[in-house]
């Protein structure tokens, strides 16, 4: 019995450090293989970039690098043109549940490449989601934009003209409010 509760004491004292050390080394591998995705863009190695920021996101998906993978590999989509693919990868880091860091700016960026893809009424969705939780993300100028850009493109243009001159309103003296009210149509 004597010896049991020994090896329960020194088991106590040396798997929290090991799993602490594991964690680490985890979250380290994660932030590794997201770097070597941009040191591949970097390279003008795009698809590798993103092949490799997908498996860096998929392969420690408990880690906060994996959103920024899923963002990075979402910004040289979308930069290529691949819209539709680009809101897939700002889609999964939502789903893994991504940081508050990450979180509230793949969702801004899923909001732009739904409207870029041309699914203007997916863009309207995710705006909505963005601007109840978080109106006063640096990024809110942004998504209003998107919002409105695609209310016209729907043919909402009274719904449109009210969000430029929401728009116009919530940032006074800034690009955004010039931009609106050039847009409102008297």
């Amino acid at each position: 019995a004597a010896a049991a509760a020994a090896g329960l004491i020194l088991a106590a004292a040396f798997v929290p450090p090991y799993l602490y050390y594991r964690r680490g080394a985890m979250r380290d591998a994660a932030w590794d293989a997201y770097v070597a995705s941009q040191s591949a863009a970097s390279q003008g190695r795009f698809d590798q970039a993103v092949q490799s920021a997908k498996e860096a996101a998929d392969r420690h998906p408990a880690a906060e690098a994996a959103d920024f993978a899923d963002l990075f590999a979402g910004d040289l989509l979308y930069r290529q043109g691949k819209y539709k693919e680009a809101a897939a990868a700002y889609q999964r880091a939502l789903d893994r549940g991504a940081s508050k860091t990450a979180g509230p700016v793949a969702l801004a960026d899923l909001v732009q490449a739904r409207e870029a893809g041309g699914d203007c009424a997916g863009a309207i969705e995710a705006a909505g989601r963005f601007i109840e939780t978080q109106p006063d993300h640096f990024m809110s100028p942004v998504v209003h934009a998107c919002v409105a850009r695609c209310q016209e493109a729907l043919g909402r243009k009274e719904d449109a003209k009210a969000t430029l001159e929401k728009l116009s309103q919530l940032y006074p003296d800034t690009y955004w409010a010039g931009w609106a009210k050039a847009r409102i149509k008297p």
